[in-house]
């Protein structure tokens, strides 16, 4: 341990540095803080971060998946900030709008979003209700914002109450 005696050049090798952050956490990092300050404008924010984030998809979609995730169950009330960061992930800048043929984008955005209902999954087997009511607002936010059709969220909310309708499965299974 340095002390008062120890030349400056030996105190600095004794000082312990944190390692690196990795990019992953980075970026999960980048989206937990999105918007945060309360001087923020998120019109501004929101193109910024998706483009942040489109730089680093498809390699980093289980980070983006993970900071959506941890974002919306401990920080509800960005939700809505959230589902509109997707949304301008799955919008491709510069393409043409073709309904039928996928882009680039609108592929990371699936790989994105399936690594987010893997989470959601979770939640359920878990039994964390809170956690897999709050994965479901947000779902609601992209119906609302024409990212996933209500179809999707339709079957995903009928695949949740069909474990309660299994027989011989108690509801604390649900």
């Amino acid at each position: 341990m340095p002390n008062d005696r120890t030349p400056p050049a030996r105190r600095d090798r004794e000082q312990h540095y944190p390692p690196p952050e990795r990019p992953e956490t980075k970026l999960r990092n980048s989206i937990l803080k999105f918007a945060d300050d309360p001087e923020s404008d998120p019109a501004r924010e929101i193109p910024r971060l998706a483009s942040h984030v489109r730089d680093q998809l498809p390699a980093s979609s289980a980070a983006v998946a993970e900071g959506l995730r941890i974002g919306c169950t401990e920080q509800p009330y960005k939700i809505p900030l959230y589902a509109a960061l997707v949304a301008f992930l799955s919008a491709s800048p510069g393409e043409e709008s073709d309904e039928d043929a996928d882009t680039g984008a609108q592929v990371a955005v699936r790989v994105v979003l399936e690594d987010f209902v893997k989470g959601f999954q979770a939640y359920v087997d878990e039994l964390k209700w809170l956690q897999m009511r709050l994965c479901i607002q947000f779902f609601a936010h992209l119906v609302t914002l024409h990212v996933i059709t209500p179809k999707s969220l339709l079957a995903l909310l009928q695949s949740l109450t069909a474990v309660l309708d299994e027989p011989g499965v108690s509801y604390s299974r649900a």
